[in-house]
């Protein structure tokens, strides 16, 4: 049985053309491992209470809220632990021009161990380091109307998409080679929503 929620609704060829008529060189396998990408280094930071890492590819708005949300874990000394992280399908479910900006709304489907550990008696408080929970995620990535992508030019998550440097980013977004604020989507996709789908 299908453990993740239906993919109903969502007609990803639909979706791919409508990006390739403004953006032709838009590759919907390159942006899945992206996307793939940015998910495992958003959980993976979080399991290491060590956001800065992801700050290249979050928008302030999501930096933020993540930032504080990770600060009460540490504050009530408690560590979760994503264990076993298996993505399992991604379909690129949305996409649409909204004023200055563009939105792509990302399903992505993936199963690990999720438990919460007192850091100072190592005791599982929530969840289970056995049982697999499968959850359904809803990425949204934005970035600014107008914005190509450059085929020759990869997209990983560990170089500023202006200047190619790997990333050293400032809290404020901002790349400390090239000075470009990196977060703001005028380069490429940066994620801007992560939530239960």
């Amino acid at each position: 049985a299908n453990q993740f929620s239906s993919n109903s609704g969502i007609n990803e060829d639909a979706v791919i053309s409508k990006i390739q008529n403004i953006d032709p060189d838009f590759s919907a396998e390159n942006f899945k491992s992206y996307a793939s990408e940015v998910y495992l280094s958003v959980q993976e930071a979080w399991e290491k209470r060590e956001w800065q890492t992801v700050r290249p590819f979050e928008s302030n708005n999501l930096f933020n809220v993540h930032n504080r949300q990770l600060q009460e874990y540490i504050d009530q000394q408690k560590t979760d632990h994503l264990d076993m992280q298996n993505v399992r399908d991604i379909k690129l479910a949305e996409f649409r021009v909204d004023g200055s900006r563009e939105i792509l709304t990302v399903k992505l489907d993936a199963s690990l161990l999720d438990y919460v550990t007192d850091d100072n008696t190592g005791k599982v408080l929530e969840g289970s380091k056995t049982v697999y929970q499968h959850r359904s995620y809803c990425l949204e990535f934005i970035r600014a109307a107008g914005v190509k992508t450059n085929a020759a030019k990869d997209m990983t998550v560990t170089n500023c998409p202006n200047c190619g440097a790997p990333t050293q980013v400032t809290s404020s977004g901002m790349c400390e080679y090239c000075k470009s604020v990196i977060t703001t989507g005028d380069f490429g996709w940066v994620l801007n929503k992560y939530a239960k789908w």
